[in-house]
C-alpha cells in the first residue's frame, strides 16, 4: 500500500493542450510549467503539471494561479511530475497580469506532501546535524498512465517538544506522513519538514469494531444547491445538509419522512420528488444558466461539459412539458369541434431546390410578407440536421453571421486552423443566435467529426 500526493498553489506558465493515445482512444490533457519552493529559500525545482482537458477546453492564461491536489512522482533527474482530475484542479479567477491578482492570496508558499510508504535509510550524502532527524520514504504512484516509483526524505527536530518522543521510524516500516517542503539534497532528492507521523500503517487493521463495511455505510443523497457562494462556505453548519448515522439526508432530528412537505407539481412531473437527480441537474442548470450568453468570459472552459448535460436535461424537461400540454390541447380541441375555429400553425418550408429556407411559413392571419430568413443549401441542411441534431433554423442564422450559407464554405470554415475560429465563434455568438449550450456543443461535436472523417 502506497500513496503519494502533493497540495498546493502554483503558478502555471507555458500550458499546452494535446492529445494521448492509448490503443484505439484518444484523451487530451493540458500540460503546465510551474516551481516547486522549498521552505530554506533555496532555488524552487521544476514541475510539471497533468489535467484532463475536456472537449473544448483551453489552456489557461501564463502567470495563472490554481490550488492543486495531484499525483506526485519526485524524479531526481528531470522536473517532478503532477498528475491531477478536473475536480483537483482550481484556477484562482481574475486576470494574472493585474498586481491586485494576488491581493487576497493565500500565505501557502511551500506544497505539502501527503503519503503513505515504506521506510528506506537515509540515501542522501548530505550530512544532517543533531538534533535534526531523517529517514528516507519510498512511495509508489500511478502518474502518466504508469506505476512510477520514488524517494522523498522526511526530517524533524526531536529536541522539540513536539517530537522529543518520537521515534525514528524503522527500516521496511509502513508509515502514513505530512509534511512541508523544504529542500533539496546535494544529490536531488526532495526534503520534507515532518508536520504529522503515523507509525506502523498497515491495510489489514479493522477500525470501528466487527460487522461489515456494507452494513455501515452511510448514504448520501445529492440536494439542489442554490446557494449564494457565501451561503456555501459558510461557517455555520446547517443540521438540514448534513448526512445522519442512519443515512437519512436533509430531515431534521425528529421529524422524519412525515414532516415533509408535499411534492410540488413540477417536481412530480420529473420523478418524484426534490431529490430526484434530474429535478436536480434541472435545479443547477438555472442557477448558472443565466451566464450562458457570457460563459466564454465568466466560466473557465472544463465547466462546458458541466453546462451542456445542465442545459440539455432543463430542455428535456420542458420539450416533456410542451408535449404534455399540445396532448391536453388536442383533447380539448376534439371534443369541441363544431366550436373550434381553424388552428395556426407554422411548418418548416422545404424547398425541393438546392436551397432550403430556414423562416417559418407565416399562418395566414399573419401575412406571408412578414417572412425574412436565411437559406442554407440542401446538403448543409441535412448536415445539420442529422449528423449535429440541431435546428435549422436558429443554427443557420449563426452561420449565416459568420459567412457560411453552404456546405462548401461551412467544410472550409471548419477545416482552417483547424477549425479554432469556428469554434470561438459559435461558442461566444451561439446564445446570441438562440442556440442552447446543447446545441452548440452537438454543432462543433459534429463539425470535428466531420473534419475527421475527411
Amino acid at each position: 500500500m502506497s500513496t503519494a500526493f502533493v497540495v498546493g498553489l502554483f503558478s502555471l506558465v507555458n500550458g499546452d493542450r494535446r492529445a494521448e493515445q492509448s490503443g484505439s482512444t484518444q484523451t487530451f490533457y493540458c500540460f503546465y510549467e510551474t516551481a516547486f519552493r522549498y521552505s530554506n529559500g533555496s532555488e524552487a525545482s521544476s514541475a510539471q503539471i497533468r489535467v484532463y482537458s475536456p472537449l473544448g477546453g483551453l489552456t489557461l492564461p501564463d502567470d495563472t494561479l490554481a490550488f492543486v491536489v495531484a499525483k506526485a512522482c519526485f524524479d531526481r533527474e528531470g522536473p517532478i511530475l503532477l498528475d491531477a482530475q478536473p475536480q483537483q484542479f482550481f484556477p484562482f479567477p481574475g486576470d494574472p497580469s493585474e498586481e491586485a491578482y494576488y491581493d487576497h492570496v493565500p500565505e501557502f508558499d511551500f506544497p505539502l506532501l501527503f503519503a503513505v510508504g515504506r521506510v528506506n535509510a537515509p540515501s542522501t550524502i548530505d550530512s544532517l546535524l543533531p538534533p535534526l532527524q531523517r529517514f528516507d520514504i519510498a512511495v509508489s504512484e500511478y502518474v502518466r498512465n504508469t506505476v512510477q516509483h520514488s524517494k522523498a526524505e522526511m526530517v524533524f527536530n526531536n529536541s522539540t517538544s513536539r517530537w522529543a518522543h518520537t521515534p525514528t521510524p524503522a527500516v521496511n516500516s509502513s508509515v502514513g506522513v505530512l509534511g512541508m517542503s523544504a529542500a533539496k539534497t546535494s544529490d536531488g532528492y526532495i526534503q520534507f519538514e515532518l508536520l504529522s507521523l503515523a507509525l506502523n500503517v498497515s491495510n489489514n487493521v479493522s477500525i470501528g469494531g466487527s460487522g461489515s463495511l456494507a452494513a455501515r455505510t452511510v448514504t448520501v443523497t445529492p440536494t439542489a444547491d442554490t446557494q449564494s457562494k457565501r451561503d456555501r462556505f459558510s461557517a455555520r453548519a446547517s443540521v438540514t445538509k448534513g448526512a445522519t448515522a442512519n443515512g437519512t439526508l436533509g430531515v431534521e432530528p425528529g421529524k422524519h419522512s412525515h414532516g415533509k412537505k408535499k411534492a410540488s407539481t413540477e417536481d412530480a412531473d420529473v420523478g418524484g420528488g426534490p431529490q430526484d437527480r434530474i429535478a436536480l441537474a434541472v435545479a443547477e442548470g438555472l442557477r448558472v444558466l443565466p451566464d450562458m450568453a457570457n460563459y466564454v468570459d465568466l466560466w473557465p472552459l472544463p465547466l462546458y461539459i458541466e453546462l451542456n448535460v445542465f442545459d440539455n436535461v432543463r430542455h428535456m424537461q420542458e420539450r416533456r412539458h410542451k408535449r404534455t400540454s399540445r396532448r391536453s390541447r388536442r383533447v380539448l380541441s376534439i371534443s369541441r369541434a363544431s366550436h373550434s375555429r381553424a388552428a395556426e400553425f407554422s411548418v418548416v418550408s422545404v424547398d425541393p431546390s438546392p436551397s432550403i429556407s430556414t423562416t417559418a411559413t407565416m399562418s395566414s392571419s399573419q401575412g406571408a410578407d412578414s417572412s425574412t430568413g436565411t437559406a442554407v443549401d440542401q446538403q448543409l441542411a441535412i448536415f445539420l440536421r442529422t449528423d449535429c441534431a440541431v435546428p435549422v433554423m436558429k443554427t443557420a442564422d449563426a452561420l449565416a453571421a459568420l459567412g457560411i450559407p453552404d456546405m462548401q464554405t461551412f467544410n472550409t470554415a471548419i477545416r482552417n486552423d483547424n477549425g479554432e475560429a469556428f469554434e470561438e465563434f459559435i461558442q461566444k455568438n451561439g446564445a446570441f443566435h438562440g442556440l442552447t449550450l446543447w446545441e452548440m456543443f452537438s454543432l462543433v461535436r459534429g463539425a470535428k467529426k466531420f473534419c475527421n472523417s475527411k
